[in-house]
């Protein structure tokens, strides 16, 4: 039996290859007939926007509507939880001063 992380897994892939991506011919037999069956079955290229799946208490696998994109999930997470990123620390490069550079040698005076 295939764990919840796996299904979803091979729906991702039915929905990259809906979008042009490569073919996920190699998927588990029944898998892609037993979504495209369900009547809450939005389109692969829908899959992660309007509708995910879920486990239920028995262990099968159905189709539940999204309230937003799991993108959109995703970055409410990150804002929610993450740290904010300080600004770099003024540049502590210490600058040397140029000392002037001979331009022209006077290979006449040299060589006398």
């Amino acid at each position: 039996m295939m764990t919840l992380m796996d299904t979803r897994y091979w729906c991702f892939r039915f929905k990259t290859e809906a979008e042009g991506g490569p073919s996920a011919d190699e998927a588990p037999e029944g898998i892609r007939e037993t979504y495209e069956a369900s009547a809450a079955f939005g389109g692969w290229a829908k899959f992660g926007v309007t509708w995910d799946l879920m486990e239920t208490e028995e262990g099968e696998k159905v189709i539940t509507p999204l309230k937003e994109s799991l993108w959109t999930a995703w970055s409410t997470e990150c804002r929610k939880n993450a740290r904010e990123v300080p600004p770099p620390a003024p540049d502590k490069t210490v600058r040397l001063k140029r000392t002037p550079v001979v331009e022209h040698l006077e290979i006449d005076a040299v060589l006398k």
